[in-house]
């Protein structure tokens, strides 16, 4: 397995609710394209699906089951070969956001409603495509606009030079998606989606929630227009891993933010990765260029 990998691990403190749940369902394959299950629509064994730390593979029915805090996000983990359904803005819709409570109403941008009792079945639709072994991606850094002036600037000076692209499966922009303006979340949005493709996205640090004091709130808004901003999936002969490594506030002195990994990210980097054939490139992507130091080896 060759890894792509810079980064810094350390640890941090960080809030989980205690209460858990269970969540349970399904991964089949969607023949009709609907993104319902469908009576003759059959599960796909030996699917990896996460809550964002551990990673469990579906059975020979496709169904798995997963425990979950109150503050969860659970996930399928794309498999080569397959494809999750997009939305009307074309981003992958491969997940499902467990916060029975909602974010906090303090925030200055919303964050998720509550989503209250967990569905007796949370399913994830598949479809088989065809994935080269060679394929281009199309890979942003750092958007960041501040104004819906920039959105424009955006959309007629980046944008307008991919829309339409063919023979390009997907793409990724990695992080800074606005400038702190989280309200310009849906314009970016809306800018991106012209270019008619699958979008990953990356949670920078102008994406956050200043206005909190813990570190597991920071990503309320994140998560209410991308979902989970620690997820994976597959495409051709790649492993994908997508990272958050903005620790806010600062562990060290509780101003600003810093850049580096939770252990329940390197926990679920290592419960993935359980799952990923050694014969796979893995590629990491975070926002924050972080670097090993030789004693931490």
């Amino acid at each position: 397995m060759r890894l792509l990998l810079c980064s810094l691990f350390l640890t941090t403190l960080f809030y989980s609710s205690n209460a858990q749940s269970v969540i349970k369902g399904f991964v089949y394959e969607d023949l009709n394209g609907n993104g319902k299950k469908d009576k003759k629509e059959t599960g796909l064994s030996n699917i990896s699906v996460s809550n964002g730390i551990d990673v469990v593979l579906t059975d020979a029915n496709g169904f798995y089951s997963l425990n979950v805090s109150n503050d969860a996000i659970v996930f399928v983990i794309k498999p080569s070969g397959y494809k999750t359904v997009v939305n009307a803005n074309n981003l992958p819709q491969y997940y499902y956001i467990h916060k029975p409570n909602g974010s906090p109403d303090s925030l200055k941008y919303k964050g998720v409603a509550p989503t209250g009792a967990i569905p007796k079945s949370v399913d994830f639709a598949l479809q088989k495509q065809e994935e080269s072994k060679e394929f281009t991606a199309l890979v942003f850094g750092d958007p960041q606009v501040y104004t819906e002036e920039e959105i424009d600037f955006f959309q007629r000076g980046i944008v307008a030079e991919v829309e339409g692209i063919k023979d390009v499966p997907f793409g990724i922009s990695l992080g800074d998606l606005v400038g702190d303006q989280l309200e310009l979340h849906p314009s970016y949005i809306n800018a991106i989606k012209k270019i008619g493709i699958p979008w990953y996205n990356v949670m920078g640090n102008h994406d956050m929630n200043f206005d909190v004091t813990l570190d597991s709130l920071s990503d309320e808004t994140f998560e209410k227009n991308f979902g989970p901003n620690n997820y994976a999936f597959n495409y051709g002969n790649v492993h994908f891993i997508i990272l958050d490594d903005i620790l806010y506030p600062d562990p060290r002195d509780g101003k600003s933010y810093w850049g580096g990994f939770r252990p329940s990210q390197l926990d679920f980097i290592k419960n993935d990765l359980k799952h990923v054939s050694k014969e796979k490139l893995v590629v990491l992507a975070y926002h924050i260029p972080v670097q090993f130091h030789n004693d931490e080896f």
